[in-house]
């Protein structure tokens, strides 16, 4: 990573020989392979670290050579520039509502200043009574509240979207995040003309009320279902349903809109021709014939607008612009037309060089239609920054993202939000008082890989589990040291009692042996960063050139209990193993959703190839959602391998997902790999809940099916069975996934039986098993019974 800055200062000996050691550190870390991580971006920006005066950076040029830096840490921008290829998307009325990220953002002012003002002008539009009966009703009392409504609600969703939208424009353009560019779509477009100043926000404010209200009069409703399929394939097929198109959203999603007379015909041809589909959650068939009376509505009695040359480009969305834009006439057309999302999208791509584009919104939904536009046009060198995911310090979060992207971000305007002073990571940006600081080990020539004074992970892990220190092992993981996913959490809840520091799961989840936890932590004391010297050697030139195999661990209910760990240790350094679970930052309970979230990170770490794929219990059902995603993608799957767990739990009813607080504590039970003499404490049980409530709305979901063409295996206890899955159960759920989808062969099967029980089959020993399939294609261990197709016994 670099400094922005280019000026170089004069430096004392002492500084200099500090700096040029810490140079030398930070070299070491470009490297090995630990590389930029956002989450450390975001800890320090959450801490309000104080204004740096100066600061060193070291950048990676051509032919591997290095530079080094001293100098101003701050990139500043003239006032009211922008950055040079930043574009804001705005999403319509999908956009989720969540409570408790709105709740977070009313903590900063900016944004809850703009945010009650719109409130106001809304409730002075609307009248007392209508305000309450379709706003007021919905905004919670006390506290926060998830979703704000799960009632379609026209007048409702336009304002508080509109009202979401342009608080955050507010937000982003007070942190100096500045765009050349936006495009909005539907009731987003009326943010959009606002943050570009063709409206001001009185005018946008009478539109928005008048184009709901005028939404909600329309007596015929109508329904609108969005398609996995590009609207060309679509068009012809729609016109005997008497439906329209009404959102081009990507090359392979599509809205159609008409009668509610003809929505289960419809549903039904998409199910017998294979067409994904899913029906919105929306009041009117929005962007349809069934908006004509709204659309002249509003031309008739719409308000009056003086709309004002644009300081930004608007990307039109309207299909079919006939009149002038951001007129009356314009918004009158614009919601009864087509929303051409892929158009407009094209259009930033072939007029700005290397577009990013950030998500004005909660959610990610314009963000994956961004990146399928993008996919499909072959465009490499584009940037997406998704909206606010889930509750936390999103400004934070938002910047780092950007920071990420390759944004400029204008870290003096960062400086004066309300949070405190903010600075560039001290991985990469150090000020003069750290560089000479005695604490800082590599200023003074001192051993980063010495042993620390003590062992403060290897104590707690100790007390944890009841053991004495010397009785672990400190080249072992967590898991194979026995501590389970409860301890998990209070080990971590411990270390930040100790650190006073955010300590991130992945430090415990990456399957490091305890002694390499010792000394990242010890490195992050104070809260800072680690600065961790290379752990590993640069690869040669032929093992890039031949990158290990890799398999994706999906983890069960409880989102971390070891397995990715156990699995690790059984292939040693012949396979790459990948930790998978629910995302934590994922605002959907739908499984497709989440698939698509994973898929995602899936491919980040492994482009191409065949995919293989292990799922325990809950990660199976994952694992299979996983593979019906990447099955849309154009992605072989290689097999899955499927410990204790069903791969569509919904087709055999016995064992759909039916789990409440007792089950919790029942499973938490048997789920420790020890038992503890400390009482757990509430916080970890608080937090281990929250996981598996989240999973457990997951599991409960509605997946999507597609055939099962690659290999399966499932792997069951000889102790117990208290999951009730059978070989003869599991052949039974393989054959309902084939008949749903229309195929007629059962896939390739076979059983693997281990020592353990549900959980304690996925630790070493017991997991071993398991890791001799994928290091050996023909020598299986005991027990392993292949079944060929259609053979159950």
């Amino acid at each position: 990573m670099a400094d922005a800055s280019s000026t170089i200062l004069p430096l004392s000996a002492r500084t200099s020989r500090a700096f040029n050691a810490n140079a030398a550190a930070l070299k070491e870390f470009l490297l090995s392979d630990l590389n930029f991580s956002k989450p450390d971006l975001v800890e320090t920006l959450a801490r309000g670290r104080r204004h740096f005066s100066a600061c060193r950076g070291v950048i990676y040029e051509n032919g591997g050579s290095f530079s080094e830096h001293y100098g101003e840490p701050m990139m500043r921008l003239p006032n009211g520039q922008s950055s040079s290829n930043l574009i804001w998307t705005f999403p319509g009325q999908g956009m989720q509502l969540n409570w408790d990220i709105i709740g977070q953002l009313k903590g900063i002012a900016v944004f809850r200043d703009r945010f009650n003002e719109i409130l106001e002008g809304l409730r002075s539009r609307l009248g007392r009574r209508l305000f309450a009966e379709k706003i007021s009703a919905f905004l919670p009392k006390t506290g926060n509240n998830g979703f704000a409504s799960d009632r379609p609600n026209t007048i409702h969703d336009q304002a508080l979207v509109f009202a979401v939208e342009l608080s955050l424009s507010a937000l982003w353009l007070s942190s100096g995040i500045r765009p050349i560019g936006l495009v909005g779509h539907s009731v987003g477009e009326i943010a959009a003309a606002v943050s570009a100043g063709v409206l001001a926000l009185d005018e946008a404010l009478d539109l928005v009320v008048a184009r709901s209200v005028e939404m909600e009069r329309v007596p015929e409703k109508g329904f609108m279902c969005q398609v996995d399929a590009d609207a060309a394939s679509l068009q012809t097929s729609l016109l005997k349903f008497g439906l329209e198109i009404a959102c081009k959203n990507s090359p392979d999603r599509t809205v159609v809109a008409g009668p509610e007379a003809v929505s289960e015909i419809f549903e039904r041809y998409c199910s017998e021709n294979r067409l994904r589909h899913h029906r919105l959650n929306v009041a009117n068939a929005f962007h349809s014939e069934i908006m004509a009376p709204a659309s002249q509505a509003l031309r008739d009695r719409g308000p009056v607008l003086a709309p004002k040359v644009p300081r930004i480009p608007i990307f039109l969305t309207c299909s079919a612009q006939t009149a002038e834009p951001f007129t009356l006439d314009y918004w009158a057309t614009q919601m009864r037309c087509c929303v051409d999302f892929i158009a407009a999208v094209e259009r930033v791509l072939n007029q700005i060089e290397a577009p990013l584009f950030l998500e004005v919104g909660i959610g990610q939904a314009l963000s994956a239609f961004t990146r399928s536009i993008a996919g499909h046009s072959a465009r490499a060198d584009v940037g997406i920054v998704q909206g606010i995911g889930r509750p936390g310090n999103p400004t934070a979060e938002k910047v780092a993202d950007l920071f990420a992207a390759g944004h400029a971000v204008p870290w003096h305007k960062l400086n004066n939000t309300e949070r405190g002073s903010l600075v560039p990571m001290p991985t990469y940006r150090f000020s003069q008082h750290e560089i000479v600081s005695p604490r800082n080990p590599v200023a003074h020539g001192i051993d980063t890989l010495a042993e620390p004074p003590d062992k403060p992970v290897l104590s707690k892990v100790a007390q944890m589990l009841g053991v004495e220190a010397s009785s672990l092992d400190p080249n072992g993981s967590l898991s194979d040291n026995g501590v389970d996913s409860l301890q998990l959490i209070e080990l971590r809840l411990a270390l930040e009692e100790i650190s006073d520091a955010h300590i991130p799961l992945s430090l415990l989840l990456d399957g490091s042996c305890l002694e390499e936890i010792e000394r990242q932590f010890v490195c992050m004391s104070g809260g800072k960063s680690p600065i961790r010297p290379a752990a590993r050697v640069a690869p040669a030139p032929e093992t890039l050139e031949q990158p290990r195999p890799k398999i994706f661990f999906v983890e069960g209910i409880f989102g971390h209990v070891g397995g990715e760990a156990g699995l690790r240790h059984s292939v040693k350094d012949s396979i790459d193993v990948i930790g998978l679970g629910a995302p934590e930052d994922c605002t959907s309970d739908d499984i497709v959703a989440v698939a698509r979230q994973m898929a995602d990170e899936v491919e980040q770490r492994q482009p191409s190839g065949p995919l293989k794929l292990v799922g325990h219990s809950f990660g199976a059902m994952l694992s299979y959602s996983l593979a019906v995603e990447f099955g849309r993608r154009g992605r072989q799957i290689e097999g899955i391998v499927a410990i204790d767990g069903l791969l569509a739990p919904s087709l055999s009813p016995r064992h759909i997902t039916r789990l409440n607080d007792n089950d919790f504590h029942q499973l938490l039970h048997k789920s420790r790999a020890s038992t503890s003499p400390m009482s757990p404490s509430d916080r970890a049980v608080t937090e281990l809940k929250r996981v598996f409530d989240n999973n457990c709305r997951i599991a409960a979901s509605a997946q999507s099916y597609a055939p099962i063409n690659y290999h399966v295996t499932l792997v069951l206890p000889r102790q117990d069975n208290v999951t009730g899955i059978t070989e003869e159960v599991f052949l039974q759920n393989l054959s309902a996934i084939q008949a749903a989808t229309s195929v007629e062969d059962t896939p390739n099967f076979a059983v693997l039986y281990v020592d353990g029980d549900h959980f304690s089959m996925i630790r070493s020993p017991a997991i071993d098993d398991v890791g001799c399939l994928f290091l050996s294609h023909t020598a299986y261990p005991p027990d392993y019974r292949k079944h060929p197709v259609g053979d159950a016994e």
